[in-house]
């Protein structure tokens, strides 16, 4: 009996090691869902479908991963704020276009989506780190435009045009602060 309830806890704590060392090998894959299952990675619908104006942006990552955006605008004239999208796991951006749509209706702005690595037609695969390099290739595409504008708005104070106005929002779950 003895020699059973061994064999039976040896076989359990081997079980539970190898279940372990599984989930740490697959953890990226459990955790990144860049498509849903049952459904293709190409994006469903383009945002000219829900009547979008938008405008395809591609960037590429510190490690040259080429990421794949989209730039919608409220109206070819929107003065308003441009939100910065970052969207959650699993799908892609096409995914959200319905609640970006009601969004940029709500609060009359732009909204600029960063399709991640390995999500739609960007290229890669996901990773902590690599989303993370995403997220900031996005920011400070959109830094040197603030930056950009800046001068202009300067410009424009000097000269005495109309004030023109822009405010940049972030909005995202997937990224976390390190550490």
């Amino acid at each position: 009996m003895v020699g059973w309830l061994k064999a039976l806890v040896y076989g359990a704590g081997g079980m539970a090691v190898v279940g372990l060392a599984a989930l740490v090998a697959l953890q990226e894959r459990l955790v990144y869902v860049p498509v849903l299952p049952g459904l293709p990675r190409a994006y469903p619908i383009k945002p000219s479908r829900l009547r979008l104006i938008y405008e395809d942006v591609w960037l590429r990552a510190a490690d040259g991963v080429r990421l794949h955006s989209w730039f919608l605008r409220h109206s070819p004239t929107c003065r308003g704020p441009t939100i910065l999208f970052f969207q959650e796991n699993a799908g892609n951006i096409a995914h959200r276009l319905e609640c970006v749509r009601l969004m940029m209706q709500r609060l009359q702005c732009n909204v600029f989506m960063l399709s991640y690595r390995g999500y739609g037609e960007s290229e890669g695969y996901p990773s902590q780190s690599g989303i993370t390099k995403d997220a900031q290739v996005c920011c400070f595409v959109h830094f040197v435009f603030v930056l950009t504008f800046v001068v202009l708005f300067t410009l424009l104070t000097v000269l005495s045009f109309d004030r023109p106005h822009l405010i940049i929002y972030f909005r995202g779950r997937t990224l976390t602060h390190p550490g």
